[in-house]
């Protein structure tokens, strides 16, 4: 894998989270080569890109609350299809993270209107959403269908 620094996360985050500076109201409070991280008066936003398996995905919650859910299984819930068409979103080489974040934040802006505003009903909703309610098998419970 290349350095951290040559493959762009923290410049391709950025410029692809603009948007919530710009129309939203939200400040960049952090921003380095693993996590850029933007924050409103209610909520924050975070892209990630993972330190071993550079997964690249957004964490989300509300600053009162001390929450953290996953945009990945918020879109599971939302829009299984979309989610399913971001793929795995591991991204190692510069052209790979500057697709999956593109990818990732299109998804945070068309399905993630509701968790930019702070709408207290999508978090209220993502409180008891756990991964294995997707992977029912992984508990050793059948599947559906």
């Amino acid at each position: 894998m290349q350095a951290r620094s040559d493959l762009r996360f923290q410049e391709e985050a950025v410029n692809a989270l603009a948007f919530l500076v710009a129309d939203h109201g939200f400040s960049r409070v952090t921003a380095n080569d693993l996590r850029v991280r933007y924050e409103s008066k209610a909520v924050y936003i975070e892209l990630l890109h993972g330190l071993n398996d550079c997964e690249v995905y957004i964490s989300f919650g509300r600053l009162d609350r001390r929450e953290v859910y996953s945009f990945t299984l918020f879109l599971k819930l939302v829009n299984p299809d979309l989610e399913k068409s971001l793929g795995d979103r591991m991204a190692s080489t510069p052209e790979a993270v500057a697709a999956t974040v593109a990818a990732l934040t299109q998804a945070l802006r068309s399905e993630g209107q509701g968790i930019i505003t702070g709408d207290d009903a999508i978090f209220e909703r993502m409180k008891d959403v756990r991964w294995w309610h997707f992977y029912p098998a992984a508990l050793g419970q059948p599947l559906p269908g």
